[in-house]
């Protein structure tokens, strides 16, 4: 039972679901769950990194957990970075800098000297502005090329230490630069890479992951949100659900520190991650995962493995291993079986005994030329990987959806 729960005030995560529904806002499968962990990391890192209550030898524990979601243009990335973290957005506070951020060099995250009586700090550098806050970045295709070791390096070294310790040290010819007390989190959007992901860098062990391929029935549930918020109007007004989500993050921020204690019990996830097999550094990502739905759920301290929150997990796992085999294969896969089921009529196709989904190539070419805006060559190419993977099967003119164990139950 929690000895800390939000005294007049509700959990986070259940006002920001009243938020979204309210206003029609279509919630992809666990998308608002992911943001507010990464939230509740954050506001937890910031209260520990304050008070000092849980220490990482000399500095205090980080607990942030940067979000990376990826989907297609048009699925809701923008949608949830404008409402979350835009500067008239639910989350941005005089006490908690929150906007999206377009593009930036990179050295915009440490800032630079012209001159060598310039100031040891730059102010205008993302890990000043955003010490204490959110920064969302749209569009930030070159996050994977820096995850697959591909990027800058001097970029790959200041996002390493920026998002895992609370300073920042710049050394070249006109001087140092130093930040100090970096509580920075990011949250970054972009569209699935067309290639499989390699991951070699430590960065991509910096991120939680959202992997969105929908299907027909997915768009056509967003539609269908889209067309009811343009005629339906919100119970409340968007500026209540601000000012609850405000007083929210204030109590947490005032009345958390006297509820640290000077080590979380992870028993849980632990014996979770022992029973999927998972290395000792996707346990840390669990780990802080859990302790996020903690504090925005009204559970906090206790850290406890829900079935909303073994969710979480498991598409943590999968999501990294999709897109280290080829994530637009899972995309034809998804279309598939969507078309299979769409006008209420379910198309199978027997394989070996067993009956599988169908749909034409013609069909899911065109699928994924409208919607996911692929080109011709790159719907064949990705429905090539499905072949080689053993995602798909050719019938004919169609292509059948077998099944894909992941691997994880």
């Amino acid at each position: 039972m929690s000895v800390w729960s939000p005294v007049h005030t509700r959990p986070i995560l259940t006002t920001l679901y009243s938020c979204f529904r309210d206003n029609h806002i279509y919630i992809p499968d666990r998308m608002l769950d992911k943001y507010a962990s990464s939230l509740g990391c954050h506001l937890l890192n910031r209260v520990n990194h304050a008070g000092k209550c849980i220490m990482d030898g000399p500095v205090p524990k980080n607990f942030r957990m940067p979000l990376v979601i990826l989907a297609p243009s048009g699925y809701c990335k923008s949608t949830f970075q404008q409402l979350l973290a835009h500067k008239d957005g639910l989350l941005n506070s005089p006490t908690m800098h929150c906007n999206i951020e377009g593009t930036f060099t990179p050295e915009s995250w440490v800032g630079t000297k012209t001159d060598r009586d310039d100031s040891d700090t730059d102010p205008a550098a993302v890990f000043a502005y955003y010490a204490n806050g959110i920064a969302a970045v749209d569009e930030f295709e070159r996050l994977i090329w820096l995850m697959d070791g591909d990027g800058s390096a001097t970029e790959e070294v200041y996002m390493l230490q920026g998002l895992d310790r609370p300073d920042v040290h710049k050394r070249h010819s006109l001087g140092a630069i130093t930040h100090q007390d970096i509580c920075t989190t990011i949250w970054a959007a972009l569209r699935p890479p067309l290639m499989p992901m390699r991951m070699t860098s430590g960065l991509a062990r910096r991120f939680m992951f959202g992997l969105y391929l929908p299907g027909p029935a997915e768009w056509d549930s967003l539609k269908e949100c889209m067309r009811e918020g343009c005629a339906i109007p919100p119970a409340l007004p968007y500026s209540e659900y601000r000012s609850r989500i405000q007083t929210e993050i204030h109590h947490i921020l005032n009345t958390m520190a006297d509820n640290i204690p000077t080590r979380f019990d992870f028993g849980a996830v632990n014996e979770w991650c022992d029973k999927h097999d998972q290395p000792s550094f996707v346990e840390g990502i669990l780990q802080r995962i859990a302790c996020g739905m903690s504090v925005v759920s009204g559970e906090f301290p206790d850290i406890v493995v829900s079935p909303d929150v073994e969710e979480l997990f498991k598409d943590e796992i999968i999501t990294r291993r999709m897109l280290k085999m080829d994530a637009p294969a899972f995309a034809v896969q998804n279309t598939v079986r969507g078309f299979a089921k769409r006008d209420g009529v379910t198309v199978k196709h027997t394989l070996d005994g067993r009956e599988y989904p169908a749909a034409t190539d013609a069909c899911v070419t065109r699928f994924l030329m409208d919607y996911y805006q692929y080109s011709k060559v790159q719907c064949q190419g990705a429905i090539q990987a499905g072949l080689a993977l053993r995602l798909l099967q050719r019938n004919g003119e169609y292509l059948l959806a077998l099944d894909s164990d992941m691997g994880v139950a």
